[in-house]
């Protein structure tokens, strides 16, 4: 979808799961397997990554470019085994040019994946600071959901441009 459609957002909503590799603990997200009726493809970092950056088509040149990716899973930050190689599912995405990914280092409950894309949606659509959304979307989890640690899980990876308020004033200024 990211090569056909070349997306500026993608919110994935999936379940963690935890895998193994070279006698290392890690986490992937269990997506459905096209290949085989009811069954669970496990995505690793690297597929997941490699899937957000393809190679556009040939009338296009580049790479697809998501801005922003939101992931509403357990563990989709965690790191797994700190002795291993490799990072967290975020992380990895980051590293391939996402400038900002939201994802959950520890399990996210239904209430916190709801928050999120309340919160995030919401506002950055808007053209809101994505400083700003962060804080609050972590105080609104903390008051809707003070019975679990969502607003403690939530990590973001980001890289935002140096003109990122002349960006923001104008994407204002062109909604209204």
């Amino acid at each position: 979808a990211c090569e056909q459609h070349n997306p500026t957002i993608v919110h994935i909503l999936a379940h963690g799961i935890e895998m193994e590799r070279a006698g290392n603990k890690r986490f992937g997200l269990a997506l459905h397997d096209s290949a085989q009726k009811g069954g669970i493809d496990v995505v690793d970092e690297r597929r997941l990554a490699e899937a957000f950056r393809p190679h556009l088509p040939r009338y296009e040149s580049g790479l697809a470019s998501p801005l922003v990716v939101t992931i509403a899973s357990c563990d989709s930050a965690g790191q797994g085994d700190i002795t291993g190689l490799g990072a967290s599912l975020a992380h990895a995405i980051h590293e391939k040019g996402i400038p900002l990914v939201l994802a959950s280092q520890f399990p996210l409950t239904i209430a916190g994946a709801n928050q999120l894309v309340n919160t995030v949606y919401a506002k950055l659509l808007w053209g809101e600071d994505p400083r700003y959304l962060l804080s609050e979307l972590r105080r609104n989890m903390k008051i809707h959901s003070a019975e679990n640690h969502d607003w403690a899980s939530l990590v973001a990876y980001t890289a935002l441009p140096s003109d990122m308020e002349i960006q923001l004033r104008e994407t204002t200024a062109n909604r209204a």
